[in-house]
């Protein structure tokens, strides 16, 4: 039976109990935490399987007959299409308090304590696929392809692999990404073991994403699409000049802009009334500064659910390109690996509909001691192939930071 307690708790209790659970899922936001545990009915369709939606309300249905009130589905969703996804219905549901805020005399301990490879820095093995020539040279060829197609944007990227010199303790790195990014939404997914390979450990998606994909409850809708980023400064006068030139950029204001024209376009379908702002606003991340735009709505009928509209949405140009069928062809010609679930969505569904999912950016996938972080960048007419580059590597730091590597940020 699916268990669903509302309580007190806090975050912080909920992370504590992360390695205590069977298959666990972990999602804090602003608002609330969520940690599930077991498995009593998986769906792992592709997104584009005709029979998802349907056979996702027969698991939610039959769980409701076992006597859950109301029943959710959690997990990620992978970047393609056709991929298998990784979806299920937990035995536990506990829901919790966001993590409290850290004062700032206190701030300084709370890092060092989460500082958790610290001591063994010196001991880790780095691979970069592709190498940074590599990458810019693929920025080269998108720039190319604008020329001789309908393509005008495209989202590149890059994985980082690392051996560890010890296994990390995910409830300290969920913590810390948590506590730094207070703004966003931190997770923590149980992928499926490879039974086909030797020697397969547990393998965990973990990441703290800035941008909202979709929230839906009843009839209300909500994204906040990211595209155009600058790094922040430690000097508050820089980084201000930084966040301004942002902002002014005709580059990434015409990056953003792609990506609100698809997004608007998704979901006037569904909606009686879409609220988009004529000009995004900025929002920061520790690292990042980003151009946003809040995204509200009213649906025509409650009845869609908030994956239909996930659905929809994904790929957004913020990490796919457009138009996106030649943004597709273009990743699968440039980038030399699979991204899997990097760029593709986590979050949660109740039987009624209502739920929040989030892009999986800002993440990595952790198995033993070996730890696999993603970052991209989105390369539009202009774009500059080592500043694409200088972006990616910013965008390796949340995770870095979190494990304490920030050395790694240097050399990727």
């Amino acid at each position: 039976m699916n268990e669903s307690k509302r309580s007190t708790t806090t975050g912080v209790d909920l992370i504590a109990q992360f390695y205590q659970q069977q298959t666990p899922f972990f999602f804090t936001t602003a608002n609330y935490s969520l940690l599930t545990s077991g498995n009593q009915a998986s769906v792992n369709l592709a997104l584009n399987d005709r029979a998802l939606f349907s056979t996702i309300q027969g698991v939610l249905a039959e769980a409701q007959a076992k006597g859950s009130e109301n029943p959710i589905i959690v997990g990620a969703i992978p970047f393609a299409v056709d991929a298998p996804m990784h979806l299920w219905v937990p035995e536990t549901v506990n829901w919790g308090k966001p993590l409290p805020e850290v004062s700032k005399n206190t701030a300084g301990d709370v890092n060092q304590s989460n500082n958790i490879t610290s001591s063994n820095s010196n001991g880790y093995a780095i691979q970069q696929t592709p190498l940074p020539e590599t990458y810019m040279q693929g920025v080269e060829s998108a720039l190319q392809r604008f020329k001789h197609s309908e393509l005008s944007k495209v989202v590149l990227s890059r994985a980082l692999d690392i051996s560890l010199p010890q296994q990390l303790d995910m409830s300290q790195l969920l913590h810390k990404l948590a506590q730094h990014n207070r703004a966003g939404y931190t997770f923590a997914v149980s992928l499926p073991v490879d039974t086909q390979q030797q020697n397969s450990h547990c393998k965990t998606l973990v990441g703290a994403s800035p941008e909202l994909l979709i929230n839906k409850q009843g009839t209300a809708i909500r994204t906040n699409p990211l595209a155009g980023s600058a790094a922040r400064s430690a000097d508050h006068h820089e980084d201000q000049q930084r966040a301004h030139a942002l902002l002014d950029s005709t580059k990434d204001q015409h990056e953003h802009a792609l990506v609100i024209e698809s997004v608007n376009s998704a979901l006037k379908p569904f909606c009686k009334n879409l609220s988009v702002p004529n000009q995004p606003s900025l929002i920061h991340t520790e690292t990042l500064w980003h151009l946003s735009t809040d995204i509200s709505g009213e649906l025509v009928n409650p009845a869609t659910t908030v994956l239909e509209l996930a659905s929809a949405l994904h790929p957004t140009p913020a990490v796919c390109g457009f138009p996106a069928s030649h943004a597709r062809d273009a990743i699968a010609e440039i980038e030399p690996f699979d991204r899997g679930f990097f760029t593709g969505m986590v979050g949660w569904m109740d039987s009624q509909g209502n739920g929040e999912w989030v892009v999986t950016i800002r993440c990595a996938e952790v198995e033993a001691l070996r730890l696999r972080l993603f970052a991209g960048a989105g390369v539009v007419s202009g774009s500059i192939p080592q500043h694409e580059l200088m972006e990616t590597a910013t965008k390796f730091k949340t995770m870095l930071n979190a494990v304490g590597l920030t050395d790694v940020a240097e050399v990727a």
